[in-house]
């Protein structure tokens, strides 16, 4: 096996994984969320490919995201802390990313911003079979996320709720 820097050829084409829409009103009640959770939320320039880091009460996000971006990294990076904090020996890579990407999907739907999920979590080879088996934990971490958002009092984005009920995206 290769790492992508030994190789020759043109550039890998960029496969964009986040929202891109929306997300202006979502931002600080998200931030605030993190807040009320215990934990710590930073922005700055993160080395390598990754856009954020749970760290244990602490999420670091890659300062240059635009906010629609952010949006969906800080719900991603806040699903690991509520779930996989604790829980991290007990879980594979592909469950933990399958379960903070699906809950980050979640909460960013149910506020009307259109995630790219599928594409994310077609990198991990998640199946529906996994998606199913994980459903109880996807749905508790996005409940507790909206949940605190909703307690704000805040100003929700427009279109919230409108994708209520929407299926979880699934690479084939």
């Amino acid at each position: 096996m290769f790492d992508y820097a030994q190789t020759d050829g043109e550039p890998l084409a960029e496969l964009n994984t986040n929202a891109t829409e929306g997300g202006d009103a979502l931002l600080p009640q998200l931030e605030k969320a993190a807040t009320q959770l215990n934990i710590t939320l930073v922005y700055k320039a993160i080395e390598g490919s990754a856009e954020g880091l749970s760290k244990g009460g602490l999420i670091e996000i890659e300062e240059t995201l635009d906010t629609p971006a952010r949006c969906g990294v800080i719900a991603h990076e806040l699903a690991h802390e509520l779930l996989h904090k604790i829980n991290r020996e007990g879980t594979t890579r592909q469950q933990r990313e399958l379960e903070a990407e699906s809950v980050a999907y979640a909460v960013l739907a149910h506020f009307g911003m259109h995630p790219q999920s599928c594409f994310y979590l077609a990198t991990y080879d998640v199946t529906p079979e996994m998606l199913t088996a994980s459903l109880q934990t996807i749905g508790s971490a996005a409940k507790t996320i909206i949940s605190l958002i909703d307690s704000t009092g805040q100003p929700n984005e427009e279109g919230e709720g409108a994708q209520n009920g929407a299926p979880l995206p699934v690479a084939a």
